[in-house]
């Protein structure tokens, strides 16, 4: 069948359309095109825009009006002109709603799969981050009091006074590490809460797709289920097993 479905014509907010003097050409009408798709457009209440889009095209110089019309319009296209032809394009229309359906889908899972693996490899590294300033805190706290109790030693003998202030100088350099650490530790803690609440967004957006496409083809995808069980429940290894992931 020689009707192209273009994804480059936006119409409302679809972006999958058909030429409109394509599906003429198939249907066979026995009508004059361009009456035939005023006519309609006029019968059937059909809005610009909405329904259908106008573009000027020219032809060895010469202007020439394409309707690009929505897969719906094109279907209702079909079904009014009450013929086998008419019959033969309407599935085809919705054989391509269901692919293009089902390309959506994917889409989503192989980003959600995506956002999931990337939001993980930076979790866990900034995790690593934490995890090694609270390591270098707790020897720096632990040089702080070994240098204290060292620092009421040395005080309490006479004459090492070099002792004092070279312990004093420790002391302090200790305790100027240690709070850059906690500098560190805390931002890397902050990037890590960012995340958290910007994966939350990002499954909260990714699971209204995923509803949206539900609703809409219902009683084809009844995975998307489990691909929204598998962004709350980070389950991936359930995905692979049902064939809802790649690799």
């Amino acid at each position: 069948m020689n009707i192209t479905i273009y994804n480059n014509q936006n119409i409302g907010a679809e972006i999958n359309s058909a030429n409109a003097r394509e599906l003429h050409c198939f249907l066979n009408s026995g009508q004059d095109y361009s009456d035939w798709i005023k006519n309609r457009i006029t019968q059937y209440g059909f809005i610009e825009n909405q329904d259908y889009i106008i573009q000027i095209v020219y032809t060895k110089g010469r202007p020439r009006k394409e309707y690009f019309i929505t897969l719906d319009m094109a279907k209702e296209l079909c079904m009014v002109e009450n013929n086998d032809k008419g019959k033969e394009a309407r599935q085809y229309f919705i054989k391509c709603e269901k692919e293009l359906q089902a390309l959506k889908f994917q889409h989503y899972v192989d980003k959600i799969s995506a956002l999931e693996t990337g939001s993980r490899l930076e979790s866990k590294h900034h995790q690593n981050q934490i995890n090694g300033y609270l390591g270098q805190i707790a020897k720096h706290n632990q040089k702080i009091e070994v240098l204290k109790a060292e620092l009421v030693l040395a005080k309490q003998s006479p004459n090492l006074y070099e002792r004092i202030a070279m312990l004093e100088l420790e002391l302090k350099n200790a305790k100027a590490d240690a709070h850059n650490y906690k500098l560190d530790m805390n931002f890397y803690m902050r990037k890590y809460r960012e995340l958290k609440d910007e994966s939350v967004k990002t499954e909260n957006v990714s699971i209204k797709a995923l509803d949206t496409i539900q609703g809409q083809m219902e009683h084809i995808f009844t995975a998307i289920g489990a691909v929204k069980s598998f962004i709350n429940d980070g389950d991936e290894y359930f995905m692979r097993e049902k064939g809802l992931l790649k690799g």
